[in-house]
């Protein structure tokens, strides 16, 4: 299987979403979900945990997949997700479900989605990573339009102008002590 994503959960179950489906590893035990299991799609992006301890997985064009252990419930933009190709899901500390997408971000609490294109301010529409930082800041890395900065009112952006290595951005990190990393086309960023 071609791995997309890794995701430790709050019980220690450790998850990988494949090309192939979700593997989930509990102690010595592997199970396998799919398609034949509920998955609206074989193809898993991203994976995290909601507020519920419910597993989120991100699909390559079939939307959310929120799992209780028994069930999948899809979440698709046809109930207000900006997009179904999902590359990367967060939870930030609120507990709302971050959700990057080909075509920008959306933000599920829960019950409904806000969602966040370009016309809204973002920077660029194609999302790799989010993270939150100090203060509940969204730190989101576009591909293309560098680092997009949402602060629960307003978007603002940093870019190869301001002293990024690039503006395409893969991954988005912060270390102990607050440093925000970039992972570029280009190199590192901090």
């Amino acid at each position: 299987f071609f791995v997309n994503d890794l995701f430790l959960d709050a019980g220690g179950t450790l998850w990988a979403g494949t090309d192939g489906g979700i593997l989930s590893k509990q102690q010595h035990q592997w199970t396998t979900l799919t398609v034949a299991d509920g998955l609206p799609q074989d193809k898993v992006t991203a994976i995290s945990q909601d507020r519920h301890g419910h597993m989120a997985f991100g699909t390559d064009s079939e939307g959310v997949a929120l799992y209780d252990g028994v069930t999948f419930t899809r979440l698709t933009s046809a109930d207000g997700l900006i997009d179904d190709h999902i590359k990367t899901l967060h939870t930030d500390p609120a507990g709302d479900l971050w959700i990057g997408t080909e075509s920008g971000v959306s933000r599920w609490d829960g019950s409904r989605f806000d969602s966040f294109g370009t016309s809204d301010g973002l920077a660029h529409g194609r999302i790799a990573d989010i993270t939150t930082g100090a203060k509940g800041r969204r730190w989101i890395a576009t591909q293309g339009g560098g680092l997009a900065v949402f602060d629960d009112e307003s978007w603002s952006a940093i870019d190869s102008r301001d002293g990024l290595a690039g503006n395409h951005i893969n991954a988005v990190g912060i270390a102990d002590g607050g440093t925000l990393w970039l992972g570029t086309e280009l190199g590192l960023s901090r």
